[in-house]
């Protein structure tokens, strides 16, 4: 007659797939077995830890490409505009020189001026600027005067823009360019020296735009603050 086979007490432990668990714990609810120290050492070595870098989630190698590349493609445009910024400030800084060059050319040549004097209406002169013996001079041409009376340096002068200034402040009248609506205080200007005053009026916006350029280039204070309407 087969003899019972005793009950195991229960608290005992038994092996399950190679765990030591109690069957108590067996018949939980939990979600899987807790690995020992001793177990996750070994797991470590072996390369199959849960813990390891290679078995946590991450964002997916296509997402990081997609992201690196267009990282990439943001600092290439960034620097295509930076050169594209350079090349265009240097283009202008260019231009700005090629113009300049331009004006010291025609003003050495002479340019026509309206030219104010104490008595009478505004008459047609021609003006120069010129680099003479290390300094920027201005002159103008005089049926009575000599060159050496006409000339004075610009390291000290002051350029009131508009009628505010000089023989302009003095005069009511000014000849046939006494209405301000033909824009004339707008083509005006006054150079100041110590010793004397010289107002003149350009004849069109370019000119009086060519002046300013030159006479600012020169070091000369442009002062809108003086009638410049």
């Amino acid at each position: 007659m087969a003899t019972e086979k005793p009950k195991q007490p229960k608290g005992k432990k038994k092996k399950q797939q190679g765990r030591a668990i109690t069957e108590d714990e067996g018949d939980g609810d939990e979600e899987g077995p807790t690995l020992q120290y001793g177990e996750l050492l070994a797991a470590k070595g072996k390369g199959n830890s849960p813990f390891l870098k290679e078995n946590v989630k991450s964002t997916p190698h296509s997402t990081m490409s997609r992201l690196s590349n267009l990282e990439k493609g943001n600092v290439e445009n960034m620097r295509k505009m930076s050169i594209e910024h350079k090349e265009q400030k240097q283009l202008l800084q260019s231009e700005r020189q090629r113009v300049l060059q331009e004006d010291l050319s025609i003003l050495a040549n002479g340019t026509i001026l309206l030219k104010v004097p104490h008595r009478g209406p505004a008459r047609k002169t021609k003006f120069y600027v010129k680099n003479a013996k290390e300094q920027w001079v201005v002159y103008w041409d005089s049926k009575n005067k000599s060159k050496e009376e006409t000339t004075f340096p610009l390291k000290e002068c002051l350029c009131a823009l508009g009628q505010g200034q000089g023989l302009f402040k003095e005069r009511s009248s000014i000849g046939v360019l006494k209405s301000k609506d033909v824009g004339h205080s707008r083509l005006s200007f006054t150079l100041m020296f110590q010793e004397r005053t010289v107002d003149v009026m350009a004849e069109t916006q370019e000119d009086f735009d060519r002046w300013c350029r030159v006479l600012r280039h020169v070091g000369v204070i442009l002062d809108t603050h003086s009638g410049y309407t």
